[in-house]
């Protein structure tokens, strides 16, 4: 289970032998898939920063989750399992008294860092059936409720991994007081996301052409290696905005034919990125559920923030297109688990 900011989503899955990395099937079969809109990181605010705390009832809400996801996996007999939780938990001062609460009904809940979460991501993405990073740079990006990773890769290596403050709850508590936004409101939100993708991006380009890192918040980890041209061979996103987008795009009717398979892999264009965003930010949260029937109810009030960061990520990399893929941290935890992990 993947206990985020906004969402909690379950996988259950079952290994299977084989496929080697780089084969058409992901190497597991999936049992069931859940998730429930939470909203964990509510009422955090202007940058989450330290002192801020987890609410009692977004807490509640949470846990309500958990065990109804656990009765789930308990019927499907599972017998090995992990449980994270990422940006919200881990910069809340109280993030404790939610594992707490979790141990009260017999689930661990790790906290884990923001390279851990990349790196999780990272090993769901290299072991879907529609994306292949084993060829040529990649810079594949997580967008979360609190937080976006980064990950640079290149024939298959990690070149480095980073996290940034941009998350899709935090920019929208943060910018948004209007239903819809007023203009302002989004050229708020697109300041502050470019101002912190520059920095990214400097740290891509600036001196000698070297990515080093100091393992520290924010900050690449290794030894420092050669990075790859801009613009990189492929553009990777994962998580709620970018599968939505792809969705969205594809014109599926409702959230009950949305297809992972469908979208992993697919290829979103810049411009009708944009077309959907002016759709989105002139519309009431409301009209938008009705509109796009595969946004799923409690997405639509941050879906604006979330594609803000989509676009500025585009435009600050130079990238046309957008691979979607719908794997990320949970088949991580999958692939992690059954150990398949074949990413270096």
């Amino acid at each position: 289970m993947d206990v985020g900011s906004n969402t909690v989503r379950l996988m259950v899955a079952e290994g299977r032998s084989g496929p080697e990395r780089g084969d058409k099937r992901p190497p597991f079969d999936v049992m069931a898939r859940r998730f429930k809109i939470t909203r964990l990181g509510e009422g955090m605010g202007d940058g989450w920063k330290e002192g801020r705390a987890l609410k009692r009832g977004a807490i509640e809400r949470t846990v309500g989750a958990l065990s109804q996801f656990k009765e789930e996996w308990t019927r499907l007999k599972v017998y090995d399992y992990r449980v994270v939780a990422t940006s919200a938990a881990r910069e809340a001062e109280n993030g404790g008294e939610l594992v707490d609460a979790a141990e009260d009904l017999g689930i661990a809940v790790e906290i884990i860092s923001e390279l851990e979460e990349a790196r999780l991501s990272l090993v769901g993405i290299a072991g879907s059936a529609g994306i292949d990073i084993d060829r040529g740079s990649a810079l594949i990006f997580d967008v979360g409720g609190g937080s976006t990773e980064f990950t640079l890769t290149e024939n298959g290596r990690v070149l480095g991994t980073l996290s940034t403050d941009l998350g899709v709850v935090r920019l929208t508590e943060m910018f948004v007081a209007h239903n819809p936004p007023e203009e302002r409101e989004i050229l708020n939100i697109e300041k502050f996301v470019e101002n912190r993708l520059s920095m990214i991006y400097n740290r891509l380009t600036a001196g000698d052409g070297k990515w080093s890192g100091n393992g520290g918040k924010g900050g690449m980890e290794g030894d420092r290696v050669d990075f790859p041209k801009l613009p990189f061979d492929r553009l990777v996103g994962t998580a709620g905005t970018v599968t939505t987008l792809a969705a969205i795009d594809m014109g599926v009717e409702s959230v009950d034919k949305y297809d992972p398979a469908r979208v992993d892999g697919y290829r979103l264009d810049r411009s009708r990125i944009s077309g959907i965003f002016d759709i989105l930010r002139s519309i009431p949260n409301e009209e938008r559920l009705s509109r796009y029937p595969v946004l799923e109810k409690g997405r639509e009030d941050v879906i604006v923030a979330g594609v803000v960061i989509v676009l500025s990520v585009m435009k600050t990399f130079g990238q046309k297109l957008l691979t979607a893929s719908d794997s990320g941290l949970l088949e991580g935890i999958v692939v992690d688990l059954i150990g398949l992990d074949k990413v270096d």
